[in-house]
């Protein structure tokens, strides 16, 4: 998929750690690395409340890839309380 893709922003990249998503840190950085502002760029995730809504926060375009869970089921692997899981509903 990589000729895609313009660019790529990780958790583990050195401007973006240890900020965890849903932290605007790591959306940020990839509004850095477009260098065309929030409308330049589509966040593509898997999670409808760490990657979409978190994304939407710093203005991005977003794509939800798992749309076979509920936007409300727990993620086992989220960092998010449930209190911030409820503030960032879509």
């Amino acid at each position: 998929l990589a000729p895609h893709f313009d660019f790529c922003v990780s958790g583990e990249d050195a401007d973006v750690h240890p900020n965890r998503k849903p932290s605007a840190r790591i959306y940020e950085a990839a509004l850095e690395r477009s260098k065309r502002g929030p409308d330049g760029w589509v966040h593509l995730g898997d999670d409808v409340l760490n990657d979409c809504s978190a994304a939407k926060t710093c203005g991005a375009r977003t794509v939800w890839l798992d749309a076979a869970a509920p936007s409300w089921q727990e993620n086992a692997y989220s960092t998010m309380s449930a209190a911030d899981r409820e503030k960032r509903r879509l």
